[in-house]
Parts: structure tokens; sequence; C-alpha cells
């Protein structure tokens, strides 16, 4: 609809430039009538018998002035200039009512009016005066404050009908015709002026009121441009010789029409068919076109459709949807379709307001815009982007775009997760490389300054080094197991518990057999998963619950199985020292310990790499415990 009336209003200022012309042809051929008149030339005013009046002429200038003035849209003056025009035609008609005892189409060179007879052929006829009074009627309907344009063109074509009648008469010089001008007259220049100015008023409005059913881009329109203008020349010239040969050989006037009809016919005839050629191959053109698009839509509307994370709405210039894709995120309701209001859908939503402000934005001048927000049935966030869809500058709606990126926002607060765990995890191992470091370097410095020192001092300082030096390979060594574990191939397959718990037992059992620990197993199940890594798990809880249980004088560890829910469940009980379980989290990071370090050996990296190792495995890590009382370490694997 916005493209054609772009057309509409792009022809009507195409027509601009003509109706000028025509109007400025009219008002010089007037004021030639009025110097035709005062010098006697007798040439313009009277082509036949029937001369224009001056009364006439001056009409014809003003109607034509009248126009210009609309053109150039100034409504003031038209209105002063039409009003003086319309009261002078009242004055006229209560003159030939012979209510006012004077002629006024006489005043103006009233002894050249009645010289040479045939007084009546010289007067502005009644007929004459009522066109012009239609005339300016017509450009009053036009310029009112609610136009009235659908009956200022039949006016104007009930003119132009008038016209032609005249226009033929005179064409054809019919006797019947001469007769009627005692009683209707009007000269051919005159009918020729009503002609051409109601025919550029028609062209005027060509993109309102009646004149659209012959100025559209339709078919229909397009017919009616091209048979009309070539019937009316038909008529006019198949009249005229036949009526001239009808004169010449004494033809009767049945043969004269029947020769017409058929003439017209037959003309008529090629003229449809040569038409239907050409509106077939332009109909075979559009409909090979339509399928076109129909075939690019249905594609653009698959792929918009694939894209199930995307999701397209089309808003027109009334905020009604045009068009949208298959799906629709979940805030939206079900029932939405085309041609609902998008204030409708989205008023009710918490953050409805701030897309219908952006479409509205859109809407009015060129822009585009993109946010996020949450859902407020899911926890699902979405990004929304509108953008004002345009062509030549002209607004023809917005395009909504609906991305569901909740894995984004996923993945980025995973991100921001990971980074502020390595931002610890650095100072962490900043802080447990120093204190070696700075052993190492002191004991250094007092080797490298003082060369008296007894060799017993000497081997303690070397022995410090060496043992700091072991520390920090053992704090390098971690660093890289769990390096490792990121990038590691896990190799899935059923693991028989049962064939390594023992080995790994007694293997982290070897450095407190003086102790006798009591390890107990029971319903040992088969876990699916990486053999190697899942004996580094039980290995490292089992030798974490041997040495926080190594200050009691009977150590026990309890290890159970159980499956369910497609999980199989590992727990590992010790009686040792225990922990706060608010702590839990603190001791599944890299270096971070609960218990003193000079009591307990180690740097705190076996849980931290039993909680990698069974998040690789999809399986979750978690712990019960209280200080003094013992701790059991849960985890768990999918079956499958």
């Amino acid at each position: 609809m916005v493209s054609f009336n772009l057309l509409m209003k792009n022809m009507s200022k195409g027509f601009r430039r003509p109706v000028l012309i025509v109007q400025f042809s009219i008002l010089i051929y007037a004021l030639s009538v009025l110097l035709d008149w005062h010098f006697d030339l007798n040439v313009l005013r009277s082509p036949f018998n029937i001369a224009m009046n001056p009364l006439t002429a001056i009409n014809f200038g003003i109607l034509s002035i009248c126009m210009i003035l609309i053109v150039y849209r100034k409504p003031l003056f038209f209105k002063i200039l039409g009003a003086v025009a319309l009261l002078e035609l009242i004055i006229y008609f209560l003159c030939v009512l012979r209510i006012l005892p004077f002629q006024i189409d006489l005043l103006l060179y009233h002894n050249k009016l009645e010289m040479g007879g045939h007084l009546e052929f010289r007067r502005m006829a009644l007929n004459t005066a009522s066109s012009f009074f239609l005339c300016f009627i017509c450009l009053f309907l036009h310029t009112s404050k609610k136009p009235r344009t659908y009956a200022a063109q039949i006016i104007a074509f009930v003119i132009i009908c008038q016209t032609f009648f005249f226009i033929f008469g005179y064409f054809n010089q019919a006797t019947e015709f001469m007769g009627l001008l005692e009683f209707f007259p009007m000269a051919i220049n005159t009918a020729l002026s009503f002609f051409l100015f109601c025919l550029s008023f028609l062209a005027f409005t060509y993109n309102t009121g009646v004149m659209m059913v012959i100025s559209s881009p339709y078919m229909g329109s397009i017919s009616i441009r091209r048979i009309l203008p070539i019937s009316i020349l038909l008529i006019f010239t198949l009249s005229y010789i036949v009526s001239n040969l009808s004169e010449l050989s004494h033809w009767s006037t049945n043969l004269s029409i029947s020769l017409f009809s058929s003439l017209f016919i037959v003309l008529i005839t090629l003229m449809l068919w040569r038409t239907g050629v050409r509106l077939n191959a332009k109909d075979f053109l559009n409909k090979k076109y339509e399928q076109q698009i129909n075939r690019l839509t249905r594609q653009f509307a698959t792929s918009i459709n694939s894209f199930e994370n995307l999701y397209i709405i089309n808003v027109d210039e009334a905020m009604h949807i045009s068009h949208m894709s298959r799906n629709s995120p979940d805030f939206l309701p079900k029932s939405i379709h085309n041609g609902m209001l998008i204030t409708d859908i989205f008023h009710n939503l918490s953050f409805g307001d701030r897309i219908i402000n952006c479409v509205s934005k859109c809407l009015n001048k060129v822009d585009k815009f993109d946010f996020n927000i949450k859902s407020d049935f899911k926890n699902k966030f979405y990004n929304v982007s509108c953008r004002s869809i345009h062509n030549n500058n002209e607004i023809i709606g917005v395009a909504i775009a609906i991305t569901d990126v909740t894995e984004l926002i996923e993945a980025q607060n995973d991100l921001k997760k990971s980074n502020a765990e390595l931002e610890k995890f650095s100072y962490s191992v900043a802080h447990d490389l120093r204190s070696p470091l700075g052993i190492i370097n002191g004991y250094s410095q007092i080797l490298l300054t003082d060369s008296n020192l007894p060799e017993p001092m000497k081997t303690k300082y070397l022995t410090a080094i060496s043992n700091n030096t072991s520390k920090m390979e053992s704090i390098i060594t971690s660093i890289l197991q769990i390096s490792q574990l990121s990038h590691t191939s896990i190799n899935k397959e059923w693991v028989a518990v049962e064939n390594i718990i023992y080995d790994i037992i007694d293997e982290v059992s070897y450095p407190y057999k003086a102790q006798k620990p009591k390890i107990t197993t029971d319903r040992l199940l088969n876990l699916y998963g990486d053999k190697v890594l899942i004996s580094q798990v039980f290995s490292n809880i089992i030798s974490n619950a041997l040495k926080y249980s190594s200050g009691k004088e009977d150590i026990k560890v309890y290890i159970h199985a159980d499956s369910r829910d497609d999980f199989t469940t590992y727990q590992i009980s010790d009686n040792g020292i225990g922990f706060d379980q608010t702590d839990l989290n603190q001791a599944l990071k890299p270096f971070q310990r609960l218990e003193s370090k000079d009591k307990y050996e180690g740097i705190g990296i076996g849980l931290a790499i039993v909680y990698k190792i069974i998040e690789l495995h999809g399986g979750e890590v978690w712990a019960e415990s209280q200080p003094g009382k013992g701790s059991t370490f849960f985890f768990s694997l999918p079956n499958i």
C-alpha cells in the first residue's frame, strides 16, 4: 500500500508541468481573444459563425489563474479571485432572469457585439455560464477543508461530455446540430477551452477520487488508459470520413451508419486484440515474478524457521504484526498471529514497554536497538534487536529479531566464575611458592656471604634449601596435573572397582602400616569411566582419609557403593579430625587447606584433582563432616 501511494504521489508530481502549460495556454488565448475584440481583428474570437464573448474570455482568464494558484498552493488568493468570479456569474444569471435591468455580457465592446448581426451568437450563452459556474465549484470542492474530489471529478466529466457534443457537431457540420446552436450556442474555441481545462483538472487530481481507477498501476487501469484515447480518436476519425463520403457519394443515412459501425467494430477488435496481447505478456511476466517471489519467500521463511533459537517478527507502520517466524519464544503467547498489535502482546511482560518504545522510535526515524532480556516464565535469556525497515528513506516497518542467548550468557557467567577462580588460584600458587623461594634465597645468601660457617650449619642450610626445592617441585607438578586434566582425553569403559580398590588400599596405607588401619569395603559396584582417572579418585580420597585419621589410635575407613536413578554413588568415611561443613567449597579448590600445614603434610591439591576428574565425567562430589567426628566423602558417576 505504501509503494502504491508513493507511485501515485510521483505520478501527480509528473503531471504538474503539463497542467501548468495547459492553464497558461488558456490564459494566453483568453488575453488574445480580448485583444482580438479590442483591435477588431476577428481572427481568434470566432473560428466559425459563433464568437467567444469578451466576458467568456475574461472568465477563462480568471479560471486559469485560479487553477494556477491552486497548483502553486496559494489558497487565499484563489478564494478571493474565485469568489469574485462566482459573484460575476451570479450577476449574469440575475440579468438573464431580468431581475437586473442590464446585460453584463454586453457591457464590454457593446458596439462591436451589435455589429454584424446575430447578437445571440456573440453573447455568453446560459450553458457557457453554467459551465463556468460548475468549473469554479469543482475548484472550491477540491480545495475545501474536507476535499470532495469525487464530486469535483464527476462535475468535470459532465462538462467534458458536454464539450464532446459541441466538438463533434462542429467537426461533422451536422445540419441538425447547427439548428440547435440557435438555442444552446457555444463557440468551438469555448468548447475546446472547457475541454482542456477539465482534462488538466482531472490530470492534477490523478491520484485521488474517481481518477484512481484510471491512474492505478493495475491491469484494469492500464486497459482503460490504452483503449479510451484510441476509441475517442477512432470515433472522431471514422465519423468525419463516413460523413464526408456520404455527402460526396450521396449515400443514405442507413448505409453511412452501417459503414461507420463496421469500421468501428473492426478497428476496436484489432485494438482490443493488440491490448490483450500486451496485457497477456505483462500478466505472464507478473505471474512468473509472483512465483519467484513466492518461492523466495518460502525459502526465506524456511531458512528463518530452521534456526531454533532465532525468532523474527515484522511490524508495519501501524505496529501490527505483518509476518513472523513459525517458532516463538516461551514468553510470547501461542495464540499470536499476523495482524495483532504488538502493544497487546508485550504490555503484560516486565520488559514489554522497552520493546514497544524501541519499535515506536524505529518507526519515527531510521534507528536500531540491541539489548538483553530475561524471560518471565523460564530461566532463559534473549537478545532483542530492533531495526527500521526503510525503502528510499521511507520507513515501512520494523524488524524484531529475538535470539535465545541463554547458553552464551551461561558461558559468560561460567567464564567470569572461572576467571575469579583462576585469580584466586594464581594468588594461592604465588603465596605457596613465595615461602620456599624466600627460604632458598635467604640460606643461599648466608652461604655466599659467610665463608666461615661450620660444616653442621652448612649442612642444615643446604638441607633446608633441598627440602624447599622439593616442595616447589611438588607444587609445580600439582599445577601440571590440574592443567593436564583439562586436556586429558577420557576413555570411558566399565571399571571393575573390586579389581583395583585393594591394590590402591595397599599402596596408600603403607605409610601407616604401624598403626594397622582398618579399611572395610562393602558392595563394590562397577563404574563407567576412565580407569586411570577413577583409580586416582579412590587413591586421593582414601589417602586423605588415612592422613587425617592418623592422629587416632585406631584408624577406620569405610567404603560403600549404591546405585539409583542411573547413577552409581560411592561413599568413603573416616574417623579423622573432620571439618566444618561450610568449608567444603574451599577444600575442593587447589592449594586450599583447612588444617595446619605443620601438622599434616601436603599442599592441598588432592581433593581439587578429585573434583576435576568427577566433573569431567559429568558427576558430582560432596561431603558430610563435623569437626572431631570424621568425614564422609561422596562421589557419583552416571552409568552411561
